[in-house]
């Protein structure tokens, strides 16, 4: 999952506005553009339906899948960017769909609302599971590489925790819960976050191949859905905290990567790789914002 770039820890003074990375020269792999292939399905899981995209590519190079975990608020349709480029690079890649649509006895299950990062991580597993199942695909999934961006991040390591026979890393992409931040704190930095990188995102349709229109409508969908859920996972993840988690998982022979972006203005990348540097394996500062492996796939999927 890894490649040899060097523990690029150091931060620069000052954290300014988001430049959009250079998708050429040193910071990328030569992109191999393998043609790839395209597998859709379904698992039940905690009394959700969750609908997963699989994209292998015809030449496999590492076979060991990457399952790309969401962030908050976070639609398949929002990585599908992320996936196509490791996929087409020799690394079967999967995108899923966060479980909202739960069946009528499970929709006000206090299970759901009180431990919201268990339903998240079964998402993930339940996925995981069919994918191996599935004998067409060409993909082995007993062992699987973890990507998770912001939300992503916790719900990659608790899973990591509870089903490690079947995980061989997890990178951890502008993740949550590595700085110390809690409830008030995000909500402080959300307007400015909203304002400097998710509106010029929307405004220049920066979102990967999506349209700018369906985005906006399937993202207002996830959120409303299941306004609970919502909710309940936004409250789970400004008060989480991974630190110790990370560092068992050498226990576990789990290899962790940390990946950070300068401009990031909702999770302070400076405390985080303080907090981490000493845990992880790998860890790497990247040009861009906190929206990075969304609208900049390739930078991301580089170093993946």
């Amino acid at each position: 999952m890894y490649r040899s770039t060097g523990r690029s820890l150091a931060l620069p003074e000052k954290i300014g506005n988001a430049q959009a990375p250079q998708e050429t020269g040193e910071l990328l792999v030569p992109d191999l553009q393998i043609p790839t292939q395209i597998f859709r399905g379904t698992s039940k899981i905690g009394g959700a339906t969750v609908g997963y995209t699989l994209e292998v590519p015809e030449d496999i190079i590492d076979p060991v899948p990457l399952g790309i975990v969401h962030g908050y608020t976070g639609i398949e349709q929002a990585y599908i960017g992320l996936r196509n480029y490791t996929a087409r690079n020799g690394k079967p890649s999967f995108t899923y769909d966060t479980p909202r649509n739960l069946d009528i006895p499970w929709l006000l299950d206090p299970r759901h609302i009180l431990f919201p990062n268990k339903l998240l991580g079964q998402a993930v597993w339940g996925t995981m599971h069919s994918i191996a199942k599935n004998k067409q695909n060409r993909v082995d999934g007993t062992v699987y590489d973890l990507a998770g961006h912001s939300m992503g991040t916790p719900t990659s390591i608790h899973l990591a925790h509870l089903k490690n026979d079947h995980v061989r890393s997890v990178m951890m992409i502008a993740g949550a819960g590595m700085e110390d931040h809690n409830l008030v704190m995000l909500l402080t930095r959300l307007p400015g976050f909203l304002k400097e990188e998710v509106a010029p995102a929307i405004k220049q349709g920066n979102f990967c191949e999506a349209s700018r229109t369906r985005m906006i409508a399937k993202t207002a969908l996830h959120i409303c859905s299941n306004l609970p859920r919502t909710l309940a996972e936004g409250i789970a993840v400004s008060d989480s905290d991974i630190v110790e988690k990370v560092g068992s998982l050498k226990e576990l022979n789990i290899k962790t990567g940390l990946l950070g972006f300068v401009s990031d203005s909702l999770l302070h990348t400076r405390k985080a790789f303080i907090n981490m540097e000493s845990i992880v394996d790998v860890a790497r500062l990247l040009p861009g914002n906190h929206l990075g492996p969304q609208i900049f796939p390739a930078v991301t999927g580089a170093e993946l």
